[in-house]
């Protein structure tokens, strides 16, 4: 089913779901065309609402009775409340810094799935302030749940800053880390230093000898 069809409900035109599908499917995103995420015009609390409302909706899976299957019905709620919540993080996305208060509440939830999607949020955004990259750096410190730790790393990434060199550096040196995970700090990395590590023969040692090279950049200490 295409995905401009599962946002087609018998709904309210005037409400929010409705105002948010109708600029989902604008931007192009729905259809794989060149995205205009100029056309999310509603606030970024209004997103940030609607998205845990969906969350919300989804959790537990299509609602249906014990031992029988979900119905179409259920399985249509499941299916919009899914493509709601992908349609909220790209407006908030495309909000900008105003979105950035509003991902930091979604990575302050005790669900990793919401911690994952306010890391995507501010991924998207990219570029952010000293205060939003040490609350990442801080937040990846003490994350657990390796999907959302990862996702804190391409933000880290997209955001640019040198204060999370040590910490990706951190990463990329632990042997017990996943391989994806520490490729994904490489990546990282090169966005930082404007290195392309994983054109290298080898990315991960390429890394590892800049980070060799460059102590002052790569200490804790150099980000303070």
């Amino acid at each position: 089913m295409p995905i401009r069809d599962l946002f087609r409900r018998e709904r309210d035109p005037a409400s929010v779901m409705d105002v948010v599908a109708a600029e989902f499917i604008a931007s192009g995103l729905a259809g794989g065309e060149e995205a205009d995420l100029s056309v999310f015009r509603q606030s970024s609390q209004a997103y940030y609402e609607l998205c845990l409302q969906c969350w919300k909706a989804m959790d537990g899976g299509p609602r249906h009775e014990p031992g029988r299957d979900p119905d179409e019905s259920a399985m249509a709620d499941f299916r919009f409340s899914y493509n709601m919540m992908v349609a909220c993080g790209w407006a908030l996305v495309a909000r900008g810094a105003e979105s950035v208060p509003f991902a930091m509440k979604m990575l302050a939830s005790s669900d990793s799935d919401i911690r994952e999607g306010g890391a995507g949020v501010l991924q998207g955004i990219g570029r952010a302030g000293a205060q939003t990259v040490d609350a990442v750096i801080s937040q990846l410190r003490g994350e657990r749940d390796i999907q959302v730790r990862d996702v804190l790393v391409g933000a880290l990434g997209a955001m640019k800053s040198p204060h999370a060199i040590p910490v990706l550096a951190e990463l990329i040196g632990d042997k017990e880390l996943d391989d994806d995970s520490r490729h994904g700090a490489v990546e990282a990395l090169g966005k930082i230093v404007r290195i392309r590590f994983l054109k290298r023969e080898d990315p991960l040692a390429a890394a590892l000898e800049w980070i060799a090279a460059h102590p002052d950049k790569a200490t804790p200490s150099a980000s303070a």
